[in-house]
């Protein structure tokens, strides 16, 4: 199996379609992390075989940027024929599934409906621990969303149930573009309620956030609601809100621009 590359500015990704996921990032390095080996454990086995046997009941994945950015479990992302569907062009896994998508699981029903559905894949793993360090990922991650909306692509982020680590990464994207914390996450929590990373990936989020403030010039003295450019989505105001907390980004819609 030949390993593909991209290069996102400084940072070189390795990706793998969808069908070859089998035996993907080994000893191989993301964005100048080392990405651990991946062994098939039983724990990691036997939770793709759920999502896997339950992936025909699977929801639809929730939408957090018009026609661009998705958020799931890993049943819906066992399930290929959504993921076609919806057009899913780059897929970020960090869950403890793997080998959803082996040649055998691209059925023949797919590939002759959507002749061009080839997902570009990157994966990531950290364990759903307040001191798992997934702020290494974000960087990696960010320049892969970025990559997919070069390429006018569709982005899925999943993890096992799709509360916490995915939500991360979700946020971390969030954060990037110039959003504040409160705001990604109030916006987050709207689309898909059940959100909620674990204490410790907020406080990496946070750190996250001041590491960008700091980044760009400007103080940090505790309130980090400063008014900021945003760079590849503008937000838009709904007018039909009469809501005059126009800090909540509950009020918001993001779009691609």
């Amino acid at each position: 199996m030949n390993t593909q590359f991209i290069t996102v500015g400084d940072i070189r990704l390795s990706i793998l379609p969808i069908k070859d996921r089998a035996m993907l990032y080994q000893d191989q390095f993301v964005g100048g992390v080392k990405v651990p080996h991946f062994k098939t454990s039983t724990r990691e086995t036997s939770l793709s075989v759920v999502a896997i046997e339950l992936a025909n009941k699977a929801d639809k994945p929730t939408e957090i940027i018009e026609d661009f950015l998705y958020i799931s479990d890993a049943v819906t992302a066992a399930n290929s024929r959504l993921l076609a569907e919806n057009k899913i062009s780059h897929i970020v896994n960090i869950s403890p599934c793997i080998n959803f998508f082996g040649p055998s699981r691209i059925t023949y029903c797919i590939s002759q409906k959507y002749p061009d559905w080839k997902p570009k894949y990157l994966r990531l793993y950290v364990s759903d621990d307040p001191k798992g360090k997934i702020s290494k990922f974000f960087e990696v991650s960010n320049a892969f969303i970025h990559e997919a909306n070069q390429e006018g692509g569709r982005v899925l982020i999943h993890c096992w149930a799709g509360v916490s680590r995915s939500a991360t990464l979700v946020l971390a994207y969030l954060l990037k573009q110039g959003l504040t914390y409160l705001d990604a996450f109030n916006h987050l929590k709207k689309r898909r309620s059940i959100i909620e990373p674990n204490s410790g990936f907020c406080l990496q989020l946070t750190k996250y956030e001041i590491e960008l403030l700091k980044a760009q010039g400007i103080p940090i003295n505790g309130n980090t609601g400063t008014k900021r450019k945003y760079n590849e989505y503008e937000v838009v105001i709904n007018a039909d809100d009469n809501d005059d907390n126009s800090r909540i980004i509950k009020r918001r819609k993001l779009k691609r621009v």
